[in-house]
């Protein structure tokens, strides 16, 4: 009888594992990937415009994301990090502290600050040894050297530096770029996981 009780024991043990991994195998292969990372899109650099005469008409620049990585904000270093953040940006302190403490490691707080922004930032780190916790993020920002003196021709762009009027729409493949991606891994709480873990 015992015996009897171990061949089905170990005969429902097989079953199982040759379910789970041959008949569900990829299946759940594919929701814990889903579950373990977080896939962010990181902007391209658009393309610039040129006259006949090689004059730049349109072209983009570099201008920053602000990051905060709640999980690896110090919790004593919180109260800085949010007044901080909040007087160089000029947001309300409320706003900075709801993103601050979010359970994740990318949150984004501001777009498209410009460098003079970047700066004051960096500064503030470093004055504050704030090693963890902000991250600067590389975007770009549409800008024309002749202002809207030929913007019926040129068109423009969206915030998400997609052309939508005139030879920026008309050509928006040609100038858009190929987009990045940055994948974080997540543990088993659900936090991102460190930097080293990171692919672009």
């Amino acid at each position: 009888m015992l015996i009897l009780l171990i061949v089905g024991g170990f005969g429902l043990v097989t079953h199982s594992i040759f379910h789970l991994q041959i008949v569900q195998g990829e299946e759940l292969q594919q929701r814990a990937v889903d579950q373990q990372t977080r896939d962010v899109s990181l902007s391209a650099q658009r393309g610039t415009i040129y006259d006949r005469n090689m004059t730049v008409l349109a072209m983009s620049s570099s201008v920053w994301d602000v990051v905060l990585e709640p999980a690896y904000i110090e919790e004593e270093q919180l109260d800085l990090i949010v007044d901080g953040l909040a007087g160089i940006l000029g947001m309300e302190r409320e706003e900075v502290m709801e993103h601050a403490t979010k359970n994740n490691a990318y949150e984004i707080l501001a777009r498209k600050v410009e460098n003079d922004v970047k700066e004051q930032i960096l500064q503030f780190k470093q004055d504050n040894d704030i090693g963890s916790g902000i991250r600067l993020v590389e975007n770009y920002k549409r800008y024309y050297p002749y202002g809207t003196s030929t913007s019926t021709v040129l068109g423009f762009t969206g915030t998400d530096n997609t052309g939508l009027a005139g030879i920026e729409a008309q050509y928006d493949k040609e100038l858009s770029g190929v987009a990045g991606r940055l994948v974080t891994a997540k543990n088993a709480v659900g936090t991102d996981m460190p930097l080293q873990y990171e692919q672009k």
